[in-house]
């Protein structure tokens, strides 16, 4: 019995994975992490689920920009940058409570208030503070890190696999 045809244009084609450009929309969508983070900062939240939200969005902009969906890469990427963005968003939060303290009684920019930001750390309960949000936050981005990667890992393996059947069945094609 002989095998159907299968017409090559309808074959998916196989993109090359551009891990600049994915770095680069990691970076930018997961920065929307980071905007949450911050936002549920100022209603006085501890914003562990901005980690999530950091999270898919930076791994929806890596497969955006790079060509390739559900890569490990990705995961891995929006998982770092998510925890950078925390960060930032920890240090903007700070440096906006100094400013909306002091700009009734004081002549002060933002910039100014962010530059004095590692001047207020070294108090011992303002850094106390930050790095008790910060390690609430952490946790909460390792556990949901745990399970995002090996939700990647497993999509990635099953993508090799049936790519590897799509191979098996139609060699001339790859």
């Amino acid at each position: 019995m002989a095998e159907p045809y299968v017409n090559p244009a309808e074959l998916p084609v196989k993109r090359r994975e551009n891990i600049a450009l994915g770095v680069l929309g990691a970076l930018l969508f997961s920065a929307a992490g980071g905007l949450v983070h911050f936002g549920l900062l100022q209603l006085g939240y501890i914003a562990w689920i901005s980690a999530l939200v950091g999270m898919a969005a930076g791994y929806f902009g890596y497969g955006l920009f790079s060509g390739r969906k559900n890569t490990v890469h990705g995961a891995i990427l929006a998982v770092v940058f998510t925890m950078l963005m925390i960060v930032a968003a920890e240090y903007f939060g700070l440096a906006k409570e100094i400013f909306d303290a002091l700009k009734e009684t004081y002549d002060i920019a933002f910039r100014d208030a962010l530059a004095s930001v590692p001047d207020f750390l070294t108090e011992v309960e303002i850094r106390t503070s930050v790095l008790k949000d910060l390690g609430i936050a952490f946790v909460f981005s390792i556990l949901e890190a745990v399970f995002f990667i090996r939700d990647a890992v497993r999509k990635s393996k099953a993508a090799a696999a049936a790519e590897t059947e799509a191979a098996a069945k139609n060699p001339a094609e790859f």
